[in-house]
């Protein structure tokens, strides 16, 4: 297979973040472009594996609060572990919202 050399120009803020990127992934600037052109880019197979499971959690925390509505109980335990749940999940959300900038 050949070989064959490019060149490009970003402006400030992407060289920011390419080398947030190479630091985080350890990978060299080389192989952080071949794995985007070649659809490996791992923080959106990440992102996306995320997001389908928060959708999970959020379903799952959807029926328990439709239980609640219905029922008028629910102990306290379980309110205080759904809060910590939602805590957790927005910390991700925000988390990710950082790096895909």
């Amino acid at each position: 297979m050949m070989k064959i050399q490019k060149h490009l120009w970003i402006n400030e803020a992407q060289d920011k973040k390419l080398k947030l990127l190479k630091k985080e992934l350890g990978l060299n600037y080389g192989q952080i472009f071949r794995a985007i052109i070649d659809s490996d880019y791992l923080y959106i197979n990440l992102y996306n594996q995320i997001c389908h499971e928060l959708k999970k959690q959020g379903n799952n925390l959807n029926q328990i609060a439709r239980y609640t509505n219905t029922e008028k109980e629910i102990d306290k335990q379980i309110l205080v572990e759904l809060s910590k749940i939602r805590e957790q999940q927005e910390e991700i959300k925000k988390r990710l919202y950082e790096i895909m900038g």
